[in-house]
């Protein structure tokens, strides 16, 4: 499996507008020692959430908290202070394969983007002008769009290939299952 080549095609399924810009790691850069300042709140906050839930709380192994709380930290100034390019991307959509290895779920990695999320926005219209306040969440929303998808798709990909099938097939097998099932689902609305 060639990480860049699913860097790639992921990113191509994405409607250009909605994939992370240079004008956003502008926009990050122009705030980055704000953002800097955020870090430890953002992952102690990132990290009681996650240990305060048992199915996510159970991904991780005795003692392992400081090491991933360190990895946030490192991931946060990454972002922060970039480069936000190729190879930033191609470690996010290896995530998505660390996270099929670990078995966290896509689900518990959207809503803790959400969370971040959150977490951004509170503070950045707490900090800014509502321009640049915006401005800087408009440039995390578009962040977290890419991030999300790369590491989303990238996990199926993971699956696919660990269960020496394609993703194609994956699809097409689920399409034929759910299909018939949507009648009845809906009907249960």
């Amino acid at each position: 499996m060639d990480i860049q080549e699913i860097r790639q095609l992921i990113l191509e399924q994405m409607p250009p507008e909605t994939r992370f810009q240079d004008s956003d790691a502008q926009i990050i850069t122009k705030h980055k020692e704000l953002l800097l300042s955020w870090q430890e709140e953002i992952v102690d906050s990132f990290y009681k959430t996650v240990f305060s839930h048992p199915n996510t709380s159970n991904i991780f192994h005795e003692g392992e908290r400081a090491a991933r709380e360190e990895t946030l930290r490192d991931w946060w100034k990454k972002v922060v202070e970039g480069p936000i390019d190729d190879k930033f991307w191609n470690w996010m959509a290896y995530v998505g394969l660390v996270h099929v290895h670990r078995k966290v779920k896509n689900s518990m990695m959207l809503s803790m983007w959400g969370l971040l999320l959150h977490r951004i926005t509170t503070k950045a219209e707490a900090s800014l002008s509502l321009a640049e306040a915006t401005d800087l969440i408009r440039a995390f929303t578009r962040f977290g769009q890419t991030l999300t998808s790369l590491v989303a798709e990238s996990y199926m990909k993971g699956i696919a290939e660990a269960t020496g099938t394609s993703l194609d097939l994956l699809e097409n097998l689920a399409v034929h299952q759910v299909g018939p099932e949507l009648p009845a689902i809906k009907g249960k609305l």
